[in-house]
């Protein structure tokens, strides 16, 4: 079930998956509450997240290749890395010229809000495909990488939905090992 909700002149986008009946934990106490169909706090998403599709990348740091999973988030503008993981991997950051105010489906900014910085370019590769990337810095330590829309009109994957695979990248994209040039 989907659905969008006016609230305060700003569109929502709810999605619905499972039970009437959801619980939504209070801003403060330890105490949740018990809300049923119709009665969504504005702001709060009640819905659990559906299945989410995630790709396995290699980033090629300075200490060696890297292993992680990629969320494929389409909704998402740009492409975003976790600070936290960041920090753990040591990968450097340049600071951005503009600062880029970055919110979430339901209008909650997105921390650090706006968003200052971004990482050097990183060598990504999945499976044969090679490119150089910047990611947008952000705190997500829930979902550490995300691939996001600039990604997918880039590169015009044909993905596995069920298996997690791109099957296939978009004609006339030279972004594979072995070819002549490297686009990212």
């Amino acid at each position: 079930r989907t659905g969008t909700a006016l609230s305060g002149g700003k569109m929502r986008l709810l999605w619905g998956f499972g039970s009437p009946s959801w619980h939504v934990p209070k801003t403060t106490g330890k105490r949740s509450l018990r809300v049923g169909v119709g009665a969504v706090p504005p702001g709060v998403s009640t819905f659990p997240a559906p299945h989410r599709t995630t790709l396995p990348v290699s980033l090629h740091l300075d200490q060696g290749p890297t292993r992680l999973e990629a969320l494929l988030d389409s909704g998402a503008a740009e492409c975003f890395i976790d600070h936290g993981l960041v920090t753990q991997l040591k990968i450097p950051l340049t600071a951005l010229d503009k600062h880029i105010p970055v919110t979430s489906v339901d209008g909650r900014p997105i921390m650090p809000y706006p968003l200052t910085h971004r990482t050097q370019g990183l060598h990504m590769n999945i499976d044969q495909h090679l490119e150089t990337l910047h990611f947008l810095v952000i705190q997500a330590p829930a979902t550490p990488r995300i691939l996001g829309h600039s990604w997918f009109c880039r590169h015009e994957p044909h993905i596995s939905w069920s298996t997690s695979k791109v099957l296939a990248w978009g004609a006339g994209r030279h972004n594979h090992r072995g070819s002549s040039t490297t686009r990212g």
